[in-house]
């Protein structure tokens, strides 16, 4: 996500448009990578009774999404960069309602989790699928440098899932609902400026700006 020229973010409708580019050609390419890396379909679904560790796979997942909610709700609040990082990305986002923040974490989920976890992870393994997930959320301002260190760590997450379950379901429902919490906590939100920063709008600020301009006091008795 990438502010444009003027530093203001995009119009919330067109970079919904963009998104739904982006993610499906990311989505197209991990589909035609597995298909002819593999011959397989990378949308195939295990049924419940199938899967190997079911409760495993719930427990990790249920586990990961609360620990994320944690983290949004409460990292802004303990910790400076992460307050500014959520303060840079809610410009770069703007304002999205209620639509553009669904639609966003399911093209994000399912375009990311089938290109890396659907293609990349069973073609080339863990670490390497974990690795290039982490490099494609590298930041585009100095303030969100945090971003590919939190995708790495989803990474993990979200390629354990995949190995337990067998598909990208459970990673795509995962990174769909962590994403539509994150962008409802931080799209909208409106910057606020850092704690030792001053503030020049201020009336006291303001105050004794003009009174710096207008010199000291003449004193009364001094012409007399």
């Amino acid at each position: 996500m990438q502010a444009g020229g003027n530093g203001k973010s995009f119009a919330a409708p067109r970079f919904v448009r963009l998104a739904l580019v982006f993610y499906s050609l990311m989505a197209l390419i991990g589909i035609g990578l597995y298909r002819l890396a593999a011959g397989g379909w990378v949308l195939h679904w295990t049924p419940i009774n199938q899967r190997p560790q079911p409760w495993l796979e719930i427990g990790l997942l249920a586990g990961a999404f609360l620990f994320n909610l944690l983290f949004d709700i409460a990292g802004p609040r303990h910790s400076k960069k992460l307050a500014c990082f959520h303060r840079t990305l809610a410009d770069v986002l703007g304002s999205l309602g209620g639509w553009e923040i669904i639609l966003l974490a399911l093209l994000s989920g399912l375009g990311e989790e089938i290109l890396f976890r659907g293609a990349v992870q069973p073609l080339l393994g863990f670490v390497p699928a974990t690795v290039l997930f982490a490099l494609s959320h590298f930041p585009v301002k100095r303030d969100m440098w945090i971003w590919p260190i939190y995708a790495l760590g989803m990474g993990v997450v979200l390629g354990l899932l995949r190995s337990i379950g067998g598909d990208i379901w459970s990673a795509v429902l995962l990174h769909s609902s962590v994403n539509a919490v994150s962008l409802s906590l931080i799209s909208g939100k409106k910057a606020e400026k850092p704690l030792n920063e001053d503030n020049t709008d201020s009336p006291g600020h303001r105050q004794l700006h003009n009174d710096s301009h207008q010199g000291p006091a003449e004193d009364p008795q001094r012409g007399l």
